[in-house]
């Protein structure tokens, strides 16, 4: 009973599976919406769930009682603390809102009134297939509403905006605790991330009024602060300190950096040192009493298991998923940046200011002399505790570059302080995603093996979906797969590091077998064939891409990296570190326009981004199909049908079938070359075994002999062979068939890749089809019949 109960368990499981799979491969071909959302459903089955939160060493183990410590938790989080470092500062900025919002109440200003063309481009920008507010309202609501509904927006906005008060009911939030992961305890608070989801309205109450004042807010906003911010990749914050590594090296200098970690930096935001901050960046009249008005009586409520918990007031804090709060929190933490770079605290390549740079919450300090970033140090924790937020001393770390001496040394040398704590000084540290090792040898050792490991797991995570070679998905669905989730993890923050010869050869070597994987080749098949099956490009020419495009974005900004660009290429040699410079080496190496000419003439993100295209898939095109021509292995491979970008048809036309997938293996496995017969065997052996067919023993058991020749599986290919002629021979002609079948070469070429010949193009895409099915099933079938004939002797 038990053996027959597994049997049927293993059976289920099996159907499901390829059920799953057969849904995957039938979205793709058109579906997307539905593609990527069985993936990551796929994905997240097997999630842990949190069942007993700790708080203060209680345990709270019953949904109504998480969902109650998580109300008390947001509630003291929301709460200012009763007791401030400055109770007269505290007291002066409270009175300082006050008298604000008293003399602007009783401004005489002309009443903002938005048309309805404004409202209706700031609902096309809404993000839909997110989650519904509390009143049951989503994006799609308004996107679908036409007009009519626009209307009725635009006039409930402009009443707002006439009274000066916004309505209670757009301030009220549904709290969402959000899991970081990263290896974080599940029942602690602080491994989770308070995410809010507003009322829809007022989302886009806040985006007509983040349009109307967003160009005053960039033009007060320091240069190095990199986050939430149009046109800018975040990543952009870590490409100062890679240049100033590689600076302060080339002049013999130790370098001194920061890494300032603010805790619950988004939740413990202080109100009125908020809107004193705003109004002093330009933000006036009607606009700021908006403001006023949005952080005053503003509640939530936290949604657990389904249920949602009684509202608590935010009076402090700042709502991670709200269109205001990245904008707001820059302003609150602007006149600290702007401090330190107006006393000229920081580190500076030529005259070009790279100090303080800042990513939304996470700072950075970069010093060459060890008593200014203790000053830098001060000036940081001063303004926190004016502000009345505080630095985690735990996860706020030190590191030293260009010192011949570790970091134990240089803990009991050099201290650096917060207020009384000592920071301790370390060798690697994860800055904004991107691994950084203080030692030189490690440098990009460490990024290259955290990246890859990125990779493996999130690889191992898809092949649940069919992420793997034999019966898994079909390889032109697992590449998609590769290119949207693997490939932007791999090569996350590599563009911004210098990486070795041997950085680039251990990411080759993990994409080569992957690509090889999920094609089921062995590791001996042709890296070059791998690749123009799939379309893909190897995984340095998708780097440079990246490169190429950040020196792009570069280019087009007014921004520090701009100013650096400028300064590193006119001042430094070809053989500097500078990451500017190894830009210019590769533009030049697709013959693209050189660095300085990019910066005096940026194209647009569109063009750029074209051009580079054209030219690296043209150049590494070349380079593949000049490896694939120098291979005996590729000899049937009709190198001149292979494109980037296009899957081979042998991949296409299997479709969605297991069975057709299984046989399309077999067939790549005899165009590569790697699909072993008896002389494979005695080659690998060195002659000790027989290179004779062991079924007909009348010759070398080659590719040619297997396919075409052995009488031994004569019966087998006769029959597909009658089926290619009523296929082939109504379009190409008797004489085009026999000259076909009197060339042993010719027939290979026919079964393994038709489309090397001139009448290929005759073909209908059902003919090519039918082929590719005729042809792939002949290959499994010899293989079969094969296996069958060796078991039995």
């Amino acid at each position: 009973m038990k053996r027959e109960l597994r049997k049927l368990q293993r059976q289920l499981n099996a159907e499901e599976r390829h059920s799953l799979y057969q849904n995957i491969m039938d979205a793709h071909s058109g579906d997307n919406a539905t593609f990527y959302k069985i993936i990551r459903r796929q994905r997240q089955s097997g999630k842990r769930l949190l069942d007993c939160l700790i708080i203060d060493d209680v345990h709270f183990d019953t949904p109504d009682l998480i969902r109650e410590a998580w109300t008390n938790y947001f509630t003291d989080l929301s709460t200012p603390s009763e007791k401030p470092q400055n109770q007269q500062y505290r007291s002066q900025v409270e009175l300082d809102r006050i008298l604000l919002q008293d003399i602007l109440e009783h401004e005489d200003e002309k009443t903002i009134e938005f048309d309805i063309g404004t409202i209706q481009k700031c609902i096309s920008k809404m993000k839909t297939g997110k989650a519904t507010d509390q009143f049951g309202i989503s994006a799609e609501h308004f996107k679908y509403g036409g007009e009519k509904t626009a209307k009725i927006l635009t006039n409930l906005i402009n009443e707002a905006f006439k009274f000066k008060r916004v309505p209670q009911c757009f301030k009220e939030g549904i709290v969402s605790p959000l899991f970081k992961g990263h290896g974080k305890p599940i029942c602690l608070p602080k491994s989770y991330r308070r995410i809010t989801v507003s009322p829809v309205m007022g989302k886009l109450m806040e985006s007509v009024h983040l349009c109307l004042e967003e160009p005053k807010l960039l033009k007060v906003q320091s240069r190095l602060q990199r986050g939430f911010t149009a046109g800018v990749n975040p990543t952009f914050a870590a490409l100062p300190l890679t240049e100033a590594i590689i600076e302060a090296k080339e002049l013999g200098q130790t370098l001194f950096t920061t890494f300032v970690d603010a805790s619950s930096a988004f939740d413990v935001v202080w109100h009125a040192s908020l809107l004193k901050s705003i109004f002093k960046s330009g933000i006036s009249g009607q606009s700021w009493q908006i403001l006023n008005d949005w952080y005053t009586n503003m509640s939530s409520a936290v949604r657990w298991e389904g249920k949602l918990s009684t509202s608590f007031a935010e009076l402090q804090g700042v709502r991670q998923g709200s269109v205001w709060s990245p904008s707001v929190y820059k302003l609150f933490v602007n006149p600290l940046i702007k401090k330190l770079e107006s006393e000229s605290l920081g580190f500076k390549i030529g005259n070009v200011f790279v100090g303080t740079p800042m990513c939304a919450d996470d700072l950075l300090l970069i010093s060459s002399k060890p008593d200014e970033l203790q000053t830098m140090i001060s000036y940081t924790s001063h303004f926190a505790e004016t502000e009345e937020y505080n630095i985690s001393k735990e996860k706020t770390k030190v590191m030293i570059w260009n010192s011949s001496l570790n970091c134990n040394l240089w803990n009991q040398m050099e201290k650096f302080h917060i207020g009384s704590e000592t920071l301790e000084t370390v060798e690697n540290y994860k800055h904004i995603g991107i691994d950084r090792d203080s030692r030189e040898v490690e440098a990009t050792r460490t990024i290259i093996g955290n990246r890859l490991k990125t990779a493996r797991q999130t690889s191992y995570a898809l092949m649940g979906s069919g992420l793997h070679g034999l019966n898994g998905l079909n390889p032109e669905v697992s590449c998609k797969l590769w290119s949207t989730y693997v490939v932007p993890r791999l090569l996350f923050g590599l563009e911004i590091v210098n990486l070795s010869a041997k950085d680039i050869s251990r990411l080759d070597i993990f994409c080569n077998n992957f690509l090889k994987q999920i094609q089921n080749l062995p590791a001996r098949a042709s890296n070059a064939g791998a690749y123009l099956l799939l379309g893909q490009l190897p995984i340095i020419a998708l780097l440079h891409k990246k490169i190429l495009i950040t020196f792009g974005t570069i280019a087009r900004s007014d921004s520090v990296e701009n100013d650096l660009a400028k300064r590193q290429l006119s001042t430094k040699g070809k053989n500097s570190k500078s990451w500017f410079i190894r830009a210019d080496k590769i533009l030049k190496q697709y013959n693209l326009p050189c660095a300085s000419e990019v910066l005096l003439k940026p194209e647009t993100k569109y063009k750029w981004k074209m051009k580079i295209k054209k030219c690296i898939d043209n150049f590494w095109s070349e380079k593949l199909f000049t490896e694939a021509k120098s291979k005996p292995s590729l000899r049937y491979l009709n190198i001149k049908n292979c494109k980037i970008g296009v899957v081979n048809s042998i991949w296409k036309s299997a479709g969605s079938e297991q069975m057709c997938i299984r046989k399309a293996c077999y067939k790549i496995k005899m165009l590569l070359d790697t699909y072993i017969l008896q002389y494979h065997r005695s080659k690998f052996s060195n002659g000790q075994k027989t290179s004779i067919c062991p079924l007909c023993e009348e010759g070398t058991e080659h590719l040619e002999h297997f396919l075409v020749v052995c009488s031994a599986l004569t019966s087998i290919r006769d029959i597909f062979i009658s089926k290619l002629y009523t296929v082939v021979v109504p379009k190409i002609g008797t004489v085009a068939w026999t000259d076909i079948c009197v060339s042993n070469s010719k027939m290979i070429q026919l079964i393994l890749d038709c489309s090397r010949f001139e009448w290929y193009h005759v073909l209908e895409k059902n003919d090519i089809n039918l082929v590719e099915s005729i042809t792939r099933s002949l290959c499994y079938s010899l293989h079969e019949k094969r296996s069958v004939l060796l078991e039995s002797k």
